[in-house]
């Protein structure tokens, strides 16, 4: 079974349910962890979760940030992989199928691109300075303001985004240095 990028993740299995993305891997001596939000594994550590990709939930939450940590932008979640040997495990960027650079802050201007689950792949969006706040503006000018290049919330024409993309990477295009955890809570 393969695990990837951009995947469908949740803390149930009934697919109706709401859900996030698989953002990326985090690697520490033998174990492989999931990179994710806090709040798509309902900020629970031992929580079990699901990907609706391969039908498993051979994973638990090992660390979290709280939903008091939100008021700090922050909203993130590492879920241990179980028997990562058992998986076929894509440790790259999904589309580019190449591993990334490390992790950076984002800088005006900068190109960059989102593999949520719900809004696929996101190749036109930019890092622009709006009166002092790093936001991320796509091809519908909908702005995605950064706080800390951790975390990402939006709103698009003035309504709230879709939900399932919140746990993406957004990925720096030209260097491919991930910049900030994708958020689907809005904050602007």
């Amino acid at each position: 079974m393969s695990l990837r990028s951009g995947s469908k993740i949740g803390i149930y299995a009934d697919k109706t349910s709401i859900y996030g993305t698989l953002g990326g891997f985090l690697q520490r001596g033998e174990s492989s962890y999931i990179l994710t939000n806090g709040h798509i594994v309902n900020w629970t550590v031992g929580t079990n979760v699901y990907c609706y990709d391969t039908g498993k939930d051979d994973r638990a939450v090992e660390k979290t940030t709280s939903p008091d940590d939100v008021k700090e932008c922050l909203d993130a979640a590492a879920v241990q992989i179980e028997n990562p040997e058992n998986w076929n495990i894509d440790y790259t960027f999904s589309p580019y199928q190449i591993p990334l650079n490390g992790v950076k802050k984002a800088k005006d201007g900068w190109k960059v691109l989102i593999d949520g689950a719900k809004s696929g792949y996101i190749d036109d969006a930019s890092v622009r300075n709006d009166d002092g706040n790093t936001v991320i503006e796509g091809r519908d000018k909908e702005k995605i303001q950064v706080k800390h290049a951790v975390i990402i919330g939006f709103k698009r024409a003035g309504k709230d985004a879709d939900t399932g993309d919140s746990g993406s990477l957004v990925v720096a295009k030209d260097d491919l240095f991930a910049v900030a955890l994708f958020n689907a809570h809005a904050t602007d």
